[in-house]
């Protein structure tokens, strides 16, 4: 049978929180799963409280990594604009842009 965590703010052994000076609710022996109906409906939020900040953790994640994506893509768009503009004036820079658009295709290509 699955054992139902006790509660360690009821034995006097309660976890500091990252909210102020509050006390917060934590099992004792390392925090099995909450989610028999067993458990204390705390203990259950608390679980489903850490699975949100783990979420919006991996969120935070994705769209730091979309962002430096996206400045990469704008500095190679202003560097191809600005190539492109001189490009036609010289064949040493004609041969530049043609490099510098190969490395852009090849970034391109990494993302898909």
């Amino acid at each position: 049978t699955p054992e139902t965590p006790s509660v360690a703010a009821g034995s006097g052994a309660a976890a500091p929180s990252p909210f102020g000076g509050e006390l917060a609710l934590r099992p004792v022996g390392g925090g099995p799963r909450y989610e028999t109906s067993a458990a204390h409906p705390l203990l259950r939020a608390l679980y489903e409280l850490h699975q949100v900040s783990d979420i919006l953790r991996q969120c935070t994640s994705f769209w730091s990594h979309i962002e430096g994506t996206v400045k990469e893509l704008a500095r190679s768009k202003d560097h191809a604009q600005s190539l492109l503009r001189y490009a036609s004036k010289s064949h040493r820079l004609k041969e530049r842009f043609d490099q510098r658009l190969m490395e852009y295709s090849a970034f391109w290509a990494s993302l898909l």
